[in-house]
């Protein structure tokens, strides 16, 4: 699985990716249909979106998550949740 931004860490069940929102967003529904044909699913209750204040998230899986706001944020939203 190629994601599209270069900024993907990963540790243990953990990732983080960065990047324009819709670039974010398709990498997550990548994940999600991913991890699906693998038998692994995205706990939406743990994962979070990390914006700069004048960012509106938008698209319903990256409104599902927990927002977070840090006004230092330069290149945002920054999505951060575990794979199970």
């Amino acid at each position: 699985m190629a994601l599209s931004f270069t900024l993907n860490t990963v540790q243990s069940d953990d990732f983080s990716l960065g990047g324009h929102q819709n670039q974010v967003a398709r990498d997550v529904q990548q994940i999600v249909e991913v991890g699906d044909q693998i038998g692994l699913s995205l706990n939406v209750n743990k994962c979070e979106v990390i914006t700069n204040p004048a960012t509106t998230v938008t698209g319903p899986l990256l409104q599902s998550f927990e927002h977070i706001t840090i006004k230092a944020a330069s290149r945002a939203p920054l999505f951060r949740g575990p794979t199970l």
